[in-house]
């Protein structure tokens, strides 16, 4: 059964355009509450007091007399023999009349104040509902575009395998957080297409190296068992070289250890000098110099790196042991240890064949070796991916170089674990 996966998932764009609907709403209702506020702080209550113009105040006078006309003669067609008040003079007549005008234009100015204001409510929230609807638009569209590259890449990293690591993301615009995502997940994607090849690679050449002294006893044991007549001289030189082949399928096995521990993560950190560490591995290749009649010159300083005891002196040996076996009859071996600007630092240098550019890259590879020889000095082809591997582990410099009468000079140099 295939699980379908949704191409665009939603959850956090709805929460993208949730935020960004509210943001907006907060902002605009702060606006427009200020606005209105603001508004009904300085439009004065009424407008200024002026003096009713000359031909208000008259049309008010003529209205007033004309009701006090009507009035007099109602009263004295009812009334009889009652004496009536004189009317009232111009000058109070034109009193009452500015007073009226006056309130009922005060009356009108508080009139229209209302209504400006209520019209400025009303026009501001319906032009805030109208941008809100606007906004959760752009707030949806924006967040699709943003998400964009997200959803290149998860799709990118659900269809990445063991056997799918060489599709890359490819993302335009400007150099921001997600062109730098992409760079990142692409870089991640080629370290982990080549950690794969070189896993495979080693699985491969593991497998090789390890079938070779099997199939080797296989050999010798079929060979004196197809002897019709087999003597204890045939049957010893079987199990001899049985246990040849044997002891160097247990160094293929430890190497393979080694390197595999070599690769993780350093947790416990020992102190280990380099000079002493020198010592004991030539302490234990003294039979193997002399017999190749070597030249060793050591200059030793005291030197305090921190990391893994077993890993660091299995670095130190894996040198001298790639100096001892790589080298000529009658040759050299030049070893010091101090420190190079601060940091401690161990060099090894050897006489030898002469060794090309060309093939200094690929020296530190599992099971690579410059000649044809396989076993002839016992080695299994892992010394110097071993020394290599732990020195990344340390977070270490390597540094090599082919010398123009021959052979390597290897320096390690602890910048972090010093």
């Amino acid at each position: 059964m295939t699980t379908r996966h949704r191409r665009t998932p939603r959850g956090f764009r709805k929460r993208f355009t949730i935020l960004f609907a509210s943001l907006f709403l907060i902002g605009g209702s702060t606006l427009v509450v200020g606005t209105y506020a603001l508004v009904d702080r300085n439009l004065p209550a009424q407008s200024p007091a002026s003096p009713p113009s000359p031909a208000l105040v008259r049309i008010c006078k003529q209205l007033l007399q004309q009701n006090q006309g009507v009035k007099s003669t109602a009263t004295s067609s009812t009334t009889v023999g009652l004496t009536t008040k004189p009317a009232p003079g111009k000058s109070a007549d034109e009193a009452k009349c500015k007073a009226a005008l006056e309130a009922a234009s005060g009356q009108g100015s508080k009139d229209q104040r209302r209504r400006a204001l209520d019209s400025l409510l009303f026009s501001s929230l319906v032009g805030l509902a109208a941008l809100e609807l606007l906004a959760i638009f752009v707030g949806w569209l924006l967040s699709g575009r943003v998400l964009r590259p997200v959803h290149s890449i998860t799709e990118a990293a659900r269809s990445a395998s063991e056997s799918n690591l060489s599709s890359r993301l490819i993302l335009e615009g400007p150099e921001d957080e997600l062109r730098e995502l992409t760079s990142t997940f692409n870089e991640m994607l080629e370290r982990l297409e080549r950690a794969f090849a070189s896993q495979r690679m080693f699985v491969a050449n593991a497998s090789h190296e390890l079938r070779t002294p099997l199939t080797a006893m296989r050999t010798a044991i079929d060979v004196t068992l197809a002897r019709g007549v087999r003597t204890p001289e045939d049957l010893e030189m079987m199990g001899q070289r049985v246990r040849g082949y044997v002891d160097q399928s247990d160094r293929m096995i430890e190497a393979l250890l080694t390197l595999s521990m070599s690769q993780q993560t350093l947790v416990k950190r020992d102190v280990i000098e380099l000079a002493t560490a020198v010592e004991d591995a030539f302490e234990g290749n003294t039979s193997e110099i002399a017999r190749l009649n070597l030249h060793v010159n050591l200059n030793l300083e005291n030197c305090v790196v921190h990391g893994n005891r077993v890993l660091l002196e299995r670095l130190v040996s894996n040198l001298l042991d790639n100096a001892i076996h790589h080298n000529v009859r009658g040759g050299r071996i030049d070893v010091s240890t101090g420190t190079t600007n601060g940091s401690p630092t161990i060099s090894i240098s050897n006489s030898g064949p002469k060794v090309p550019e060309s093939a200094l890259s690929t020296i530190f590879e599992p099971f690579n070796r410059l000649d044809a020889r396989r076993f002839a000095d016992g080695g299994v082809g892992l010394g110097l991916a071993i020394v290599q591997s732990v020195a990344e582990g340390h977070r270490a410099k390597l540094r090599v170089k082919s010398q123009d009468d021959g052979g390597l000079d290897i320096q390690v140099i602890f910048t972090e674990f010093s």
